[in-house]
């Protein structure tokens, strides 16, 4: 069962707007319609009611289709107008189509109407469809931005040539740069020249691979050299081919000085201990001979070894 149907009529003719409506009712079942002959009652129309459908003659005494056409785009709601006219030549009814009519049918050939009308509002709810999903995904998007935006980690999306697409306040922090100067910029000149082939080849193995990858480097930041951990994801198309990485730094600079200080004491010990294990095999050989000593003596051995 098809829901209720709802047109605005305009038309200064009475019978005609009865006609149009009985020929959508035998089709439609429940249809209501409202009668409208002037800008100011179709605006008016338009202001307090919704409408399915826009229905209008194109000549009028004191309004035509274009002028309609031009009222329903000032109201911004997107519903089929489709004018219906006893006599609209070549010309006029190419010059109504351009300026926004998705269709006009005679009134001697009615039997199109219905057909026209249900391909238009289906194609209606079609375009409502996609632009509740481009609110959505534009909401998803900022909220999206907006998070990462306020996040203390350093994060970007950059070309496979490494070209920066996008940045967060963070990153811009990190290189002392604004979005401006750093979208654009390739971010491989931010790493020391003597580690940018091995970064380049880590990076081009996981787009490879089609894997995330976890790595740390060094990066020439506005503060000096200071090392991150990255965690960056390749971004493919439905090809399959690489569209950009997005990567997300955290600065393990700190971290990387306790190690560093870690590994170096732990150098510090082995070094002692083979020195101590030096020391103490020494001893022994010297206790050695001083027992080798008072044997030749005649004398008990003094350590126990």
């Amino acid at each position: 069962m098809k829901k209720p149907l709802r047109v605005l009529i305009v038309e200064d003719s009475e019978e005609d707007a009865l006609l149009v409506a009985r020929m959508l009712s035998q089709g439609w079942g429940d249809v209501s319609f409202r009668r409208v002959k002037t800008a100011e009652e179709m605006r008016a129309a338009l202001a307090e009611e919704e409408w399915d459908a826009v229905l209008s003659d194109h000549a009028m005494p004191r309004f035509d289709s274009l002028g309609a056409l031009e009222v329903l785009k000032e109201s911004g709601k997107d519903v089929p107008f489709i004018v219906v006219s006893g006599s609209i030549g070549d010309e006029t009814a190419i010059a109504v189509m351009k300026a926004g009519a998705h269709d006009y049918i005679m009134k001697d050939g009615l039997n199109r109407l219905k057909p026209a009308l249900e391909r238009e509002l289906a194609d209606a709810a079609d375009r409502r469809e996609k632009k509740r999903a481009e609110e959505r995904f534009a909401e998803s998007e900022a909220r999206y931005r907006t998070l990462v935006e306020e996040q203390f980690e350093a994060v970007c999306r950059w070309l496979p040539d490494t070209t920066l697409t996008f940045v967060n306040r963070a990153y811009c922090r990190l290189m002392g740069k604004s979005k401006e100067e750093l979208v654009g910029m390739k971010w491989i000149a931010f790493i020391p020249e003597n580690r940018r082939a091995e970064v380049l080849d880590t990076y081009a193995k996981a787009a490879a691979a089609k894997r995330t990858v976890t790595y740390v480097h060094e990066v020439e930041s506005a503060s000096g050299v200071r090392w991150f951990r990255w965690n960056d994801v390749p971004l493919f198309n439905g090809d399959g081919a690489l569209l950009e990485f997005q990567s997300v730094g955290h600065d393990v600079t700190e971290e990387r000085k306790v190690q560093e200080n870690l590994l170096r004491q732990l150098d510090e010990l082995r070094s002692w201990h083979e020195v101590m294990l030096n020391r103490e095999e020494r001893i022994i050989e010297l206790k050695r001979e001083i027992n080798g000593l008072l044997r030749e003596l005649g004398r008990p051995e003094k350590y126990h070894i």
